[in-house]
Order: C-alpha cells, then structure tokens, then sequence
C-alpha cells in the first residue's frame, strides 16, 4: 500500500454523444483488500472500488453513482 495513494478522484463517462458534465467521486483507501486483491477505496454515495498501483480502477459497488458501460477514469489525489 506504501506505492499506491490514499485518495482518488474517479471520474464516470457520460452516455455517448452527450456532452453532459461527467460524475466525479473522491474516494479514500479503506485499509482492506478488494476482491481482486488489489487496495479497495470507498466514497459517499456507496461508491466501492479498487485500484491498481497504476490506476486501473475496477468498480465493487457503484452506490448511488451511474453504472458505467466503460472503465472509469482514476486519478491519484496523494
């Protein structure tokens, strides 16, 4: 955990074609492991994700958020 930050701003992609400002979400290490073994980050809205050392994010429970048809964007926060 020492490689990967604490805190991540994710970032949901529209629907396509729509040019609707996107979904953001910040998100905290929750000091467990996810189900792919990877550091497990939590939200308001009952957002759930994990994400790589290289910022793959790959969604747990999306809460209150919309289900994305696409990976969302992660971007470490420190």
């Amino acid at each position: 955990m020492t490689d990967t930050p604490r805190r991540w701003l994710i970032t949901f992609p529209g629907p396509q074609g729509c040019h609707a400002r996107q979904e953001t979400a910040l998100v905290q290490w929750h000091g467990t492991l996810g189900p792919r073994g990877q550091p497990l980050y939590v939200g308001e809205g009952g957002i759930e994700v994990e994400i790589t050392p290289d910022g793959i994010a790959y969604l747990v429970a999306v809460g209150r958020y919309p289900a994305p048809d696409m990976p969302v964007h992660a971007q470490p926060l420190g």
